[in-house]
C-alpha cells in the first residue's frame, strides 16, 4: 500500500502552515502585550509621576497597616475572652470546692 506524493506533502503543508499561524499568533500577542507594559513602565518611570507613586505607595501601607490592626485587635480580644472564661471557671470551681468542703474557714 502506497500513499501518493502530493498527499503526503500535502498534509505536511498544511501542518507547516498551523505551526506558521500559531507562531505568527504567540509573536504578535507577545509584542502586543510587551507594548503595553512598555507604556505602563515608562509612565511609571516619568519623575513628574513620582508624587503619585509615593502617594500610591504610601495608601497601600495605610490599608496595610489598618489590616494589621484589626487582626491583632481581634486576636487579643480573643485571648482576652478566653483569660476571662478561664480565671470565671476556676473561680467557679474554687468556690464550689470551698461550699462542698463546709465553708471558707470561718
Amino acid at each position: 500500500m502506497s500513499v501518493p506524493l502530493g498527499y503526503v506533502l500535502s498534509l505536511i503543508g498544511g501542518f507547516a502552515v498551523v505551526l506558521g499561524g500559531l507562531w505568527f499568533g504567540v509573536v504578535v500577542k507577545v509584542f502586543v502585550d510587551m507594548e503595553g507594559r512598555l507604556v505602563v513602565a515608562e509612565t511609571y518611570m516619568d519623575p513628574r509621576n513620582e508624587l503619585l507613586r509615593n502617594d500610591a505607595l504610601m495608601l497601600r501601607i495605610k490599608v496595610m497597616l489598618a489590616e494589621t490592626e484589626l487582626r491583632l485587635k481581634d486576636n487579643l480580644e480573643s485571648k482576652r475572652a478566653s483569660i476571662e472564661s478561664t480565671i470565671t471557671r476556676q473561680v467557679g470551681e474554687v468556690v464550689e470546692t470551698l461550699k462542698a468542703n463546709g465553708g471558707g474557714g470561718r
